[in-house]
């Protein structure tokens, strides 16, 4: 069920019948290849995205705030 891209090599008058089937087949391996990489790496970056937005999601007002204090304390030097 891993989707697979097939790519249609022309102009493949002069290659002889061999060299065009290790061709095809080279291409067809590398596609599968890579998007069965893509399908096993999208769930752990999908889990390292939401770790990031929840820790953002903690950490950013206590810098607001810690951002804020400071600003005001220059501006009452």
């Amino acid at each position: 069920s891993v989707p697979q891209l097939r790519f249609h090599i022309t102009k493949t008058e002069s290659l002889e019948p061999p060299l065009c089937c290790c061709i095809r087949y080279c291409i067809e391996s590398i596609n599968r290849s890579f998007f069965s990489a893509i399908l096993h790496i999208f769930p752990l970056v999908v889990v390292i995205l939401k770790n990031i937005s929840n820790c953002l999601y903690f950490v950013l007002p206590f810098w607001n705030a810690v951002t804020h204090n400071r600003l005001h304390q220059r501006q009452n030097l």
